[in-house]
């Protein structure tokens, strides 16, 4: 037995009694800890555990607290191992000595940022250290006390109490979650996963005691969905009996339950098929010779056949495939996907994966099909409704993802995934205040959920309701792929509060256009007497002189000179408590040198024309948002071609070589050079057309007339057309394309310059 003695057993709860006391139960029994704690509110004799009453935990605050603040002085072994009565000691021979390396370890949340997916804590080890340090006062809120822990606090616990988080790596060794593991782990955790570590014989057990509240969760739904799959539909009709019983109006479970009753007795195939096992003999002449509660167990497990027979390879394992497709070999997981449907062309569980996979590699000719297969043979699964809403968006059929969302939300209103998804297509088709409710939902839900109060920060400020979303903009710190990702910034950060001489350093943290965006609002502290040093990269230097004196330029990525304290640029509005009446929509706050405007003034009337207008027409293409906002220059053909316009190319990079796919007769000159020189050459210039990059906030903060090119941004028309936006100086835009033709925006730009000519 496993030596854990510098261990305390934990669990806690008030709802599932004797399935808690089973989970403590099983743990004892593969380890030997040095205490097993039992927090409940009741009173139990049970060997080798102590009773702990408390009040009943009515809520997931209750809990939270219980864990976080009131366990420290039940404590007194170097560690603590919780579990909870759907998470338990699974593999004791699993256990490493370098598990202990650590204050808190728990199985990996995989949607969540690399640094900060550790962890899941209904089966998790955590150090008296880290419960010492949850006393700190600070540590206020804690609704959902795993997430607190793992993401909320987790800057300040590391920084201030020192506090040691297990690495991905080390969490897969020790417990699951989301996904079956590829070798045995310590533990693990969630009552879907009980179809890959319970014995079916001990299914009634669990369901006889399962209290009525967890039947009416997702959980277990997706428990008898997982034995479907697996083909053990047995355990899937007694699990689907089970919701029935408290929910006997749920027509989709009920659907469900014939499913799994009438395959209980359906053959495995024709008896003149192939034998699903590959073995290439007929059905009837292998595993259909067997009875059918045998030949389900043989499917899953060949019997080798009589030498010189070879042994019969294993059919496709799904579990497999999940694993494969969760490390990133989304091929070979496909490959697995695809034989299984082979066998059984309507299985909707690895025609979904399929889908997904295809999603993922950016097929959606292959995905959206698959995905809506899938979501109509299984209708009552949330998130095949919220998958074929994601594909649909990528393929940007937004109204039709619409419905998608919220057919997952009726199915499970807690999804908070289904929520965000929902607000950014009601964001998308400008229903503002709907995706206000959609992403407020998510956060009241799970409020610590920075994607959707990231999302919330946008739709605030598209609603004008400033204060608000430059308050929920900051959630950005909090998200490893955007500026949670940056390293720190030595030094006190800026509290407002504005001195004469203060050295305050601005550090730039978003692309350039974003860094020329947030710019505007420098000069404001100058003026009240601050000397700010702004950091950004020197391409910007240029431009970003012409702010005005007491702002000094630094390169980012060389040492920085002294400074009192720091400030993100882009919290900048929001520490300046920036309303829609202080923001200076309609001027330019950028210049280019006079002389240099002349120059470029006088080359670009000797090209001829009667209307000169810079375009471009591609932004970065690493940016995975590109396709949304870039197009082909040979989409703009139709403008390129208009009598009267000489078109003048501003593109840079990779897309700059498009300019030889047009005729020499319409191809637009190229003048892209550096930003201060493009500067003076939007100056010069009559017009400017663009795709949402650099060049239309450039265009903008010099004050230049900017119409710009958006194919399935129809939020940022909202944004850009109104008075008070802090996002362009000046623009003009047309609407979006249809389902990502340009035919509709630029057949309206051209439009446009004709009237524009004939007026001039």
């Amino acid at each position: 037995m496993i030596d854990l003695r510098d261990l305390t057993l934990i669990c806690a709860d008030t709802r599932n009694h004797d399935l808690a006391l089973r989970a403590l139960r099983l743990s004892g029994q593969a380890c030997r800890f040095g205490r097993a704690l039992f927090f409940t509110d009741r009173e139990y004799t049970e060997p080798g555990v102590e009773i702990v009453r408390v009040a009943p935990l009515r809520s997931a605050a209750d809990y939270s607290r219980l864990l976080m603040k009131d366990l420290l002085e039940h404590i007194h072994t170097p560690y603590a191992l919780v579990v909870q009565w759907d998470g338990y000691v699974l593999h004791p021979e699993a256990w490493s000595e370098d598990f202990r390396n650590y204050d808190y370890l728990g199985a990996r949340w995989p949607w969540m940022p690399q640094g900060s997916e550790i962890g899941n804590g209904g089966f998790s080890l955590r150090s008296r250290k880290l419960l010492e340090a949850l006393a700190d006062p600070e540590i206020s809120e804690f609704a959902i006390e795993d997430v607190a822990i793992g993401q909320t606090y987790r800057p300040l616990l590391e920084s201030r109490h020192g506090i040691r988080y297990a690495p991905a790596a080390v969490a897969d060794r020790f417990s699951f979650e989301t996904t079956a593991p590829s070798r045995p782990t310590f533990g693990f955790h969630a009552l879907y996963n009980f179809w890959l570590t319970l014995p079916d014989a001990q299914l009634p057990e669990i369901l006889a005691g399962l209290a009525d509240a967890n039947t009416e969760t997702p959980q277990l739904r997706v428990l008898g969905v997982n034995y479907l799959c697996a083909g053990r539909h047995e355990p899937a009709a007694l699990t689907f009996q089970r919701i029935l019983q408290v929910r006997p109006g749920d027509a989709e479970v009920a659907r469900l339950l014939r499913f799994a009753e009438n395959a209980l007795n359906a053959p495995l195939a024709g008896r003149n098929d192939p034998c699903p096992c590959g073995s290439g003999r007929r059905f009837k002449g292998c595993h259909g010779a067997l009875t059918p509660a045998s030949a389900q167990t043989a499917v899953a497990a060949p019997t080798p056949a009589p030498a010189p027979v070879p042994k019969q390879p294993r059919l496709p394992d799904f579990r497999e495939a999940l694993r494969l497709h969760e490390i990133g070999d989304v091929d070979a997981a496909e490959s697995i996907y695809r034989e299984l449907l082979r066998l059984k062309p309507d299985n909707p569980i690895p025609m979904h994966f399929l889908g997904v996979a295809a999603m993922q590699k950016k097929d959606l000719d292959t995905a959206i099909p698959l995905l809506a297969r899938a979501a109509a043979l299984v209708p009552g699964e949330a998130n095949f409704h919220n998958n074929l809403g994601l594909a649909l968006v990528e393929a940007q059929r937004i109204e039709e993802a619409l419905p998608c969302y919220e057919r997952a939300l009726a199915i499970d209103p807690g999804s908070t995934a289904a929520w965000s998804n929902l607000g950014l297509a009601r964001q998308a088709l400008l229903d503002i205040d709907g995706a206000i409710v959609a992403f407020e939902t998510a956060i009241r839900l799970q409020p610590e959920f920075d994607r959707a109060h990231w999302n919330l920060a946008y739709a605030y400020l598209l609603a004008g309701r400033y204060a608000e979303g430059w308050r929920e903009y900051e959630w950005r710190l909090q998200i490893k792929d955007l500026a949670g990702g940056l390293p720190p910034v030595p030094g006190p950060a800026w509290q407002g509060e504005i001195r004469p001489g203060m050295r305050l350093l601005l550090h730039a943290e978003q692309g350039l256009g974003d860094t020329i965006q947030f710019a505007r609002f420098v000069p404001r502290l100058v003026a009240a007497g601050a000397s700010v040093i702004l950091e950004c990269p020197p391409v910007l230097h240029g431009v970003l002189s012409t702010l005005g004196p007491g702002v000094h330029l630094h390169a980012a990525g060389t040492a920085r000179p002294e400074y009192e304290c720091h400030l993100a640029l882009p919290s900048l509005p929001g520490m300046l408590g920036i309303e829609a009446a202080a923001v200076p929509a309609r001027q330019g706050f950028l210049s280019a040198a006079p002389e240099l405007i002349e120059s470029w003034r006088d080359r670009f009337s000797a090209m001829g024309g009667s209307l000169r207008v810079g375009i471009t027409w591609g932004g970065n293409p690493a940016n995975p948002y590109d396709q949304r906002r870039s197009c082909a220059l040979r989409d703009l053909e139709l403008i390129a071609s208009m009598p009267g316009v000489r078109l003048v190319s501003l593109q840079t990079g990779p897309r700059r070589a498009e300019l030889e796919h047009l005729p020499p007769q319409i191809r637009p000159i190229d003048c892209a050079e550096d930003l201060t020189t493009t500067a003076a050459q939007i100056m010069a210039l009559d017009l400017i057309i663009s795709v949402d990059t650099a060049i239309a906030h450039l265009a903008g903060a010099l004050g230049k007339e900017t119409w710009i090119l958006l194919p399935f941004s129809p939020d940022w028309r909202w944004l850009t057309e109104r008075e008070d936006s802090p996002w362009y100086a000046s623009a003009r835009l047309f609407r979006q394309a249809h389902r990502g033709r340009w035919v509709e925006p630029v057949q309206a730009m051209a439009d446009a310059l004709a009237l524009r000519l004939r007026q001039d």
